[in-house]
């Protein structure tokens, strides 16, 4: 991460004949030393619209766990999507500030279905039993990370799946075909499978599907341009 930023470039100075790699970090200036991340804007903004013409409360709930400039763009990407789909919906966040604490995500969550009468949790934590906890609350939630829908059932309506086999894939071809992306930003996203929207839970209706459906042909058809934006 950026804050590995420093420790790495000293390594890579150190030993130039070895390749690098710092997942978001800016870090330039070193022929070893590449730097990249993936496009998970991409998914949150189609799941912002799936929240958006799902919601009935026109309140859909935000927890997450960290207050990096990561989780601000997949938050930021998300109620663009939401705003997209349902002008009249309000996003609310919470970030309890700890990747550690269950309790704290649990009670937060309480927080945003009880009092502040959220009927959809985008639920970007580390303790992924927060679905329980909304679907125990008879309402749908978003997942992350992976398919959460598979453990959960489908009171998950989808979730933003980061994908990182393709990207290192990618990587690690280019290193043996000895063009390593050194003093570059590797940046992939639903074009290459690297980040994608897990399958729709039965509770999304079919003009939701092929409006979302519609939205990500765009996206991955702009490429580096990203016009939906």
């Amino acid at each position: 991460e950026a804050n590995y930023g420093p420790a790495i470039s000293e390594a890579a100075i150190s030993y130039p004949h070895i390749s690098f790699l710092c997942i978001s970090c800016l870090v330039y200036g070193l022929p070893n030393l590449a730097n990249g991340n993936l496009k998970i804007h991409q998914p949150f903004y189609l799941s912002g619209l799936v929240a958006g013409y799902m919601t009935k409360a026109n309140i859909i709930g935000v927890i997450t766990d960290s207050e990096s400039s990561y989780t601000h763009r997949a938050v930021n990407a998300f109620a663009l999507g939401v705003r997209k789909a349902n002008q009249n919906a309000r996003v609310k966040l919470l970030t309890t500030a700890s990747r550690s604490d269950d309790r704290k995500s649990r009670q937060g969550t309480l927080q945003l279905l009880r009092e502040e009468s959220a009927d959809i949790i985008l639920a970007y934590v580390g303790n992924n039993d927060v679905h329980q906890l909304v679907k125990s609350e008879g309402k749908w939630s978003i997942g992350v990370f992976s398919e959460m829908q598979v453990y959960y059932g489908d009171s998950v309506l989808t979730s933003a799946v980061f994908n990182w086999g393709p990207y290192y894939s990618n990587l690690l071809n280019k290193y043996i075909e000895g063009k390593w992306p050194g003093n570059e930003f590797t940046w992939e996203g639903m074009e290459t499978g690297s980040v994608e929207l897990a399958k729709f839970s039965p509770f999304v209706p079919h003009n939701v599907r092929e409006a979302v459906d519609r939205a990500m042909t765009v996206i991955i058809s702009a490429g580096s341009h990203e016009s939906v934006f």
